[in-house]
């Protein structure tokens, strides 16, 4: 994690109408996803792998890890016991 300035990063939102709090909040938003993804395919695809699909390639991430969720439909599987 990078240290800033609280008062930079109030100012780079201002300066960026707000698009600089929207790409962190994504990038949670996708990270949370990415659990989902990892439970619902029962480990068959996992959280970190699923991220970079989604982050680094958009739109073909997206359906790499519908081919995955596709292959739960066709095999289901009961999802792994959460702790």
């Amino acid at each position: 994690m990078t240290k800033r300035s609280p008062i930079g990063v109030f100012f780079l939102a201002l300066f960026t109408l707000g698009i600089y709090g929207i790409v962190f909040v994504n990038i949670y938003w996708l990270w949370k996803y990415s659990q989902g993804v990892e439970q619902v395919t029962a480990e068959k695809m996992n959280a970190p792998i699923a991220f970079i699909l989604i982050f680094l390639l958009g739109i073909i991430g997206g359906a790499i890890i519908q081919d995955s969720f596709n292959k739960v439909v066709g095999n289901p599987t009961p999802p792994p016991p959460t702790v």
